[in-house]
């Protein structure tokens, strides 16, 4: 049994008649005969048995609340052009629609446009843009954007947080501010490669060619730098060259120095000859600066050799730091030589023996003040001792040196301590008061343990 509100007229074409009977004070409608004519109710009306009816129109259709109070009104909003089928179908199950705004729907070619699938899915044609997973919300199969959605999906976005593949981006603006995340950033060009990854240790920069260029593309004719910046107030900055899977080169800069280390095999510096190596080319008046270079023999002391132009005289060429100079060698110099002298004055009355420092200080001066009572035989300090005080002494090293006899009355001979033989008298020929004998030492032997040494006298020159 159906109720139908009140206040409804029908046109009813019925197959069966219809007969009036009230059940309380509801009408009822029972098919008897045929009817034609619109039928109009002020109340209730229920309908018992089968009605047949071929058309059944209603101008207006009101379904009560539920106390009764108000009214849900169904009509149609339009004026068509021809009659049209609504089918509501309910798969066996009790359905709710529940609505909270205007819904309107819109089919092609009499085929829904769209479903919802399974309470899990909205599908439009073929397609399921929404899709929900224990109330996750999906937004996917979106094959393309229109110019005005895609304009406004730009302009909403102010990041890409959640960004996490765009294996076919083309093209790419401007990125100003963010972290790339990714285990290694790529860029292929030209069938080449640049990656750049780190390790968790180190950070690479890697290419598939082999060859790194940085050019600047500031301007038209600019200058450029590439710069090594330690953090914070960190005082080491280094660029390293490997070879052979090792660190070799490394160039280096602590606490206000700069170095380079070749840290195995020689460090060579044009190595082609094509070109001369220039230090300090652009000094200015008053910039003197030297080349220092430093060594740590065996049982010495850390030393340097300091080498300058200008550091003490107008056009003079500096060697200083060390005490002793070894040119192996045959030496040819181009003008004056001029020789360092330590005189040693010596006033002993009575035998005296030469150091190999005294000897190599060039000048001997016996009896300044006329102090030598008698005729005196002096000594050389021995071979070992000679030798030694000779740098990197060798066969044939040796040098001059002079006695100068300045007593009034008596002479000075020399003769050869321990490994040192007076040539070619044993002890020398006598030198005069008032005379100076002249003295050639020769080593002959440097072996150590077997060193031998000649004096030989050139000669004596009265005052």
């Amino acid at each position: 049994m159906k109720n139908f509100l009140h206040k409804f007229t029908f046109l009813v074409l019925f197959v069966a008649g219809l007969t009036f009977m009230s059940v309380g004070q509801i009408p009822t409608i029972k098919p008897v005969s045929p009817v034609t004519e619109p039928i109009t109710f002020e109340d209730n009306v229920t309908v018992e048995g089968t009605l047949t009816a071929a058309v059944l129109i209603p101008t207006s259709f009101k379904v009560p609340d539920t106390n009764a109070s108000n009214y849900l009104v169904w009509s149609w909003d339009e004026n068509d052009t021809s009659d049209r089928t609504l089918k509501v179908k309910v798969n066996a199950g009790n359905r709710t629609i529940d609505l909270s705004g205007n819904l309107t729907l819109d089919g092609a070619n009499s085929v829904a446009a769209w479903t919802v699938s399974g309470g899990t899915g909205f599908i439009i044609g073929s397609s399921t843009p929404f899709s929900d997973s224990s109330g996750t919300l999906t937004l996917q199969n979106i094959d393309a954007l229109d110019a005005t959605t895609e304009t406004t999906i730009e302009a909403a976005i102010d990041t890409l947080g959640n960004l996490t593949s765009a294996s076919s981006l083309a093209t790419v603006g401007t990125i100003t501010a963010g972290t790339w995340n990714a285990g290694t950033v790529t860029v292929n060009q030209n069938s080449d490669t640049v990656a750049i990854t780190h390790d968790g240790t180190d950070a690479y920069f890697k290419t598939s060619d082999g060859n790194f260029i940085f050019q600047t593309d500031e301007g038209t004719n600019t200058n450029t730098l590439v710069a090594i910046k330690p953090k914070g107030n960190a005082t080491i900055s280094q660029f390293g060259l490997w070879d052979s899977d090792s660190l070799n080169l490394r160039l280096q800069v602590d606490s206000n120095r700069s170095y380079i280390d070749a840290l195995y095999g020689d460090l060579g510096i044009n190595q082609d000859a094509g070109r001369n190596v220039k230090l300090f080319e652009n000094a200015t008046e008053g910039e003197t600066k030297e080349l220092k270079i430093y060594g740590y023999r065996t049982s010495d002391a850390l030393r340097s050799l300091e080498i300058g132009v200008g550091v003490d005289g107008a056009d003079m060429a500096s060697f200083d730091g060390v005490s002793n100079y070894l040119f192996d060698g045959l030496g040819n110099i181009r003008g004056n030589l001029a020789r360092k002298f330590t005189v040693t004055p010596d006033n002993t009355d009575g035998v005296d023996t030469y150091s190999a420092t005294e000897m190599l200080g060039g000048l001997i001066r016996r009896g300044t003040g006329d102090e030598i009572t008698a005729n005196r035989i002096d000594v050389t300090d021995t071979a070992a001792n000679i030798v030694a005080s000779i740098p990197g002494c060798v066969v044939g090293s040796g040098y001059v040196f002079y006695v100068n006899n300045e007593d009034s009355t008596h002479t000075i001979q020399v003769d050869g301590g321990s490994g040192v033989t007076i040539s070619p008298n044993d002890p020398s020929t006598a030198i005069p008061a008032n005379s100076t004998g002249e003295f050639l030492v020769e080593v002959t032997n440097a072996t150590a343990s077997s060193e031998a040494v000649t004096v030989h006298c050139l000669g004596v020159r009265t005052h």
